[in-house]
């Protein structure tokens, strides 16, 4: 192996080393911010919900009830609730 292949295979190491490192801070903020999310969300008195399109694991959009203040999906609206949001003629 020349030297030029060992410093890049170096490089790539460390480029590796790097990503690594990053990728396992990053996935432990999302998770510190998941957490704290979730007690904002307990917190919440839910006083403005709405009917909203959200988007599912699948790709699909969905329309739910949805908390305006936290963002917290609650399930499906009524046909009532979808009358009211325009979603439906009334």
């Amino acid at each position: 192996m020349s030297e030029r292949e060992s410093l890049t295979k170096i490089i790539l190491m460390e480029d590796n080393e790097y990503i690594k490192k990053k990728k396992t801070e990053l996935t432990e903020n999302i998770k510190t911010s998941e957490e704290e999310l979730k007690e904002l969300r307990k917190m919440c008195k839910h006083t403005d919900v709405q009917v909203k399109n959200t988007n599912h694991e699948s790709g699909a959009a969905h329309l739910r009830r949805v908390c305006s203040v936290c963002g917290a999906v609650f399930g499906f609206p009524s046909n009532d609730e979808l009358r009211e949001s325009g979603y439906m003629p009334k």
